[in-house]
């Protein structure tokens, strides 16, 4: 069978019209003849004479326009992550994080987060250098085009006293004069939006206390401080929005980890596999006379699974995560404190707290690869719809977007990302440190 399949293959071949490709130049002996017409083409006593010709219709061409696109900016990227190599910037930088001297000053910046787009620096103070076995603080700021900055500090314990307690306060002062309001609800038009000037301090401490090797409970207090103003120049605020105006509030709050997931645990920079379960709770309640109360629950589950038949570092990361707000006794939920999504930590390709309302569902699914030492890809789909009460979750309601990007790690945990999401309401670019989950 396999001979009749051979000779009819030959067949074919033979009577088949062909073109040929020009010779190589060193092969070519004697004077270059012109090129025969087509017509002549299978009868001229040198066919390599006829160039090789192609003929590519525009729906191939649109066909290959994203491969062709991809191929452009992989070629850029590749790069500059081979002068980067050869140049001994890469080799120069690792030894320099390695070495750990006592004060990095790094720049930051910020894309399609809550200021837009944002640039500053952040000051570390690391460990064993200037604070101390086990302490380190940061410090830093941020300024916005559209009138935000932002200023932060955090110090750090990983043994508190001497025990195993992992102890942090952190500070800080966020203001924005064009901070978006979307009206409540998970079917709200993007038209509708609001702008309104927005302020806010805070205080907190947090506790870490790990109970077993795979399980650890966390504990936070602090105070936050709110003002919502009506925009200048913009259509106002509603005022008869609960959170509208001045309010402090004092919360507390708990939660417990159970991590199973492997190589580092959620810490890591790399997981790979393994499972991780968190569960928070969080209590607020307004300083004065106002009203406004709040019991935040929040559930979320976390998946590494290594990709059947590839290497064991080509991973797929599934998060789900539900939460909900609540308002206890007669007491009344500000919009600041209700659940959201849209933002590069939930919905990416939408804008930040697109939709919001008293619970939110999230499912998150990323594949990620390494493609150099501290580079890995990924591509990711979202998905999540905001509600008022548990029963009014639909599989309808469920609102996607899709990308992919870079995901870049510098040792110590300090990681950055660089992706593009894309949603029924446009393409959002994300530029920020630290990742997703």
């Amino acid at each position: 069978m396999r001979f009749f399949v051979l000779c009819a293959l030959a067949v074919v071949l033979a009577t088949a019209p062909v073109r040929a490709q020009y010779p190589a130049a060193d092969s070519v002996a004697g004077p270059v003849l012109e090129p025969e017409t087509d017509e002549g083409a299978n009868h001229a006593p040198d066919p390599n004479r006829i160039p090789y010709e192609t003929d590519t219709n525009i729906g191939e061409q649109a066909l290959a326009l994203p491969a062709t696109i991809w191929n452009g900016v992989a070629s850029v990227f590749r790069a500059a992550v081979l002068y980067t190599e050869f140049s001994g910037l890469l080799d120069k930088g690792r030894i320099y994080l390695q070495n750990e001297p006592p004060i990095i000053v790094l720049p930051s910046l910020s894309v399609g987060g809550r200021e837009g787009f944002s640039g500053g620096a952040t000051l570390y103070l690391l460990k064993d250098r200037v604070l101390g076995t086990d302490r380190a603080a940061r410090v830093g700021a941020r300024y916005g085009v559209n009138t935000t900055y932002s200023a932060f500090a955090r110090v750090s314990d990983h043994s508190l006293f001497g025990t195993p307690l992992y102890g942090r306060i952190d500070g800080g002062y966020y203001s924005d004069g064009n901070e978006r309001f979307y009206p409540i609800g998970n079917d709200t038009d993007e038209d509708e939006r609001i702008d309104y000037a927005y302020r806010e301090g805070i205080a907190e401490v947090n506790f870490e206390l790990p109970l077993a090797e795979r399980i650890s409970v966390t504990a936070v207090g602090g105070y936050r401080h709110f003002e919502v103003l009506s925009a200048d120049d913009a259509v106002p605020f509603p005022s008869s929005t609960p959170g509208f105006g001045s309010a402090g509030y004092l919360s507390a709050g708990a939660g417990v980890v159970v991590d199973f997931s492997e190589a580092g645990g959620l810490h890591a920079e790399r997981t790979y596999q393994g499972t991780a379960l968190l569960a928070e709770f969080r209590y607020g309640k307004e300083t004065s006379d106002l009203g406004f109360a709040y019991q935040r629950y929040a559930v979320e589950l976390r998946q590494y699974l290594p990709v059947p038949f590839l290497a064991f570092d080509r991973r797929l990361a599934l998060r789900g995560r539900i939460e909900q707000a609540q308002a206890p006794g007669a007491n009344i939920v500000p919009f600041y404190e209700l659940s959201t999504l849209g933002g590069p930590a939930t919905l990416r390709g939408y804008a930040y707290d697109r939709f919001r309302d008293r619970g939110s569902l999230l499912f998150t699914a990323e594949y990620r690869w390494p493609i150099f030492d501290i580079f890995d890809a990924a591509i990711f789909y979202d998905a999540g719809q905001v509600f008022k009460e548990y029963e009014d979750i639909g599989l309808d309601r469920f609102h996607y977007d899709a990308g992919g990007g870079l995901h870049v790690y510098g040792g110590g945990g300090v990681a950055a990302r660089l992706e593009v999401a894309f949603s029924p309401e446009g393409p959002r670019l994300i530029a920020q440190v630290g990742t997703t989950f």
